[in-house]
């Protein structure tokens, strides 16, 4: 449910100075506490953190609309003396795949469906000592390959895996967010009041967290992720709508394992290697 999208005028918030804070902790908190809670829900005996998610984008120019997908499976933690990160990111436009990304511990693998062809960047070795750059070369290799529609999948990814170590700043910078409850004009105030959204009244971005919080236990909970952007093109309204969430199928949430066949990639057949060198199209 796009709860915030039915808000897009101005917003008037209550005791904003004094009630930045809900339950001792303030929006930006609140959202840290959130993604580290469902880590923790997702950590196995042995330390590994293993979650799935996916997100959908509609990019609406006048009457046209342009839908793109993605899905997300991660597993990091330590097997032996080593680190071990991998994730698996596929992306659909129009219900046809275009990438599919796959770090499998040791080497990127980004591969273009329609040009049938592969790049692989290894960023760990299985013998000898472990880089000491493995985590941010993982990060940077599947970052710098990644198609835009999946940019705001993989910094939320890499947030819930190593949240406080990667919040570095806020979803948009400059701006501080708030909880739900303080904007009197939100129609979802009552039903939803610990969402915390992030709001650039001049140009009308809006993210906004899907939040819940369990008094008894004093645990939040992230429930979803909506980004909408507005603009004008040539007198035309344009506005791009991305919504992230747990991945979810008929028999419930997604569940990764270390072993997945996700973080799996072979070559298909006659797919073409591309240099190093060479760009490719992350779109």
């Amino acid at each position: 449910m796009m709860r915030g999208l039915l808000n897009k005028g101005a917003f008037v918030v209550a005791g904003f100075a004094a009630s930045l804070t809900a339950f001792g902790q303030s929006a930006d908190q609140a959202i840290g506490a959130a993604l580290d809670s469902h880590r923790q829900n997702r950590t196995n005996i042995h330390g590994g953190v293993a979650f799935a998610l996916q997100l959908t984008q509609k990019d609406s120019i006048g009457t046209s609309v342009t839908q793109q997908d993605a899905t997300l499976a991660w597993y990091s933690g330590q097997v032996g003396n080593r680190l071990v990160n991998k994730v698996e990111i596929v992306v659909y436009k129009n219900g046809q795949t275009t990438h599919r990304i796959v770090a499998d511990g040791e080497t990127v693998w980004t591969y273009e469906f329609v040009a049938n062809r592969y790049r692989s960047e290894v960023y760990d070795r299985r013998t000898g000592n472990q880089s000491q750059t493995y985590r941010s070369d993982f990060f940077g290799l599947v970052g710098k390959n990644l198609p835009s529609v999946a940019n705001p999948l993989w910094r939320l990814a890499v947030e819930m895996a190593f949240y406080p170590d990667t919040r570095i700043q806020p979803w948009i910078p400059g701006i501080t967010p708030f909880f739900r409850s303080q904007d009197q004009n939100d129609p979802y105030r009552q039903t939803h009041p610990n969402d915390v959204i992030y709001l650039m009244a001049n140009t009308g971005k809006r993210i906004e967290f899907g939040l819940s919080y369990n008094q008894q236990t004093n645990v939040w909970a992230w429930e979803s992720l909506l980004l909408s952007e507005p603009s004008v093109i040539k007198n035309t309204q344009r506005t791009v709508v991305t919504s992230l969430r747990p991945w979810m199928t008929q028999n419930g949430e997604v569940q990764v394992a270390l072993n997945d066949p996700a973080f799996k990639f072979i070559p298909p057949v006659g797919a073409k290697a591309i240099p190093q060198s060479q760009t490719i199209t992350i779109g």
